[in-house]
């Protein structure tokens, strides 16, 4: 998915138009209506009720100058701005993270964390760049259901 004029352009690769040969295509103004218009054209175009749908999105956001700014538990709160919605970013310890959704319509937020499999976490994942901070959150819209500001079914 790419930001276009003010749009989320949503293509899916894996369907093709019998018309132009590109991916099918289908727009969202906002990241939170991404997943029901996702799975409304899938549903439509590959005859596949949208119930049976497992989405896999790759969001490309617009860059952000601070993208490469590494958050730890000095940095505090960082307010982060997503598709017109407030997260609040705070580090808890290495590896652990909140984000509070400012601007949803509920009191509403989640939570990440790394942990260890079979050895030492590399540095670089216990404290990750804004980038992946704001893909987590690009991430968590796009999975609320718009008529209920929770988290789709």
């Amino acid at each position: 998915m790419t930001r276009e004029d003010g749009w989320w352009m949503i293509r899916v690769p894996e369907l093709v138009d019998s018309f132009d040969g590109e991916p099918v295509l289908t727009q969202a103004h906002g990241l939170i209506g991404v997943d029901p218009m996702a799975r409304e054209l899938i549903s439509l175009v590959a005859h596949v009720p949208s119930s049976e749908i497992a989405l896999g999105l790759n969001i490309e956001l617009p860059a952000d100058d601070r993208d490469d700014e590494r958050l730890t538990e000095k940095s505090g709160p960082v307010e982060i701005e997503i598709d017109g919605e407030i997260f609040t970013v705070t580090v808890h310890q290495p590896g652990e993270f909140s984000y509070d959704w400012n601007t949803g319509p509920n009191d509403y937020g989640f939570g990440s964390g790394v942990r260890s499999v079979g050895g030492p976490v590399p540095q670089e994942h216990l404290y990750p760049p804004l980038s992946v901070h704001r893909d987590s959150c690009a991430r968590f819209l796009a999975q609320i259901d718009p008529d209920t500001g929770y988290l789709a079914d």
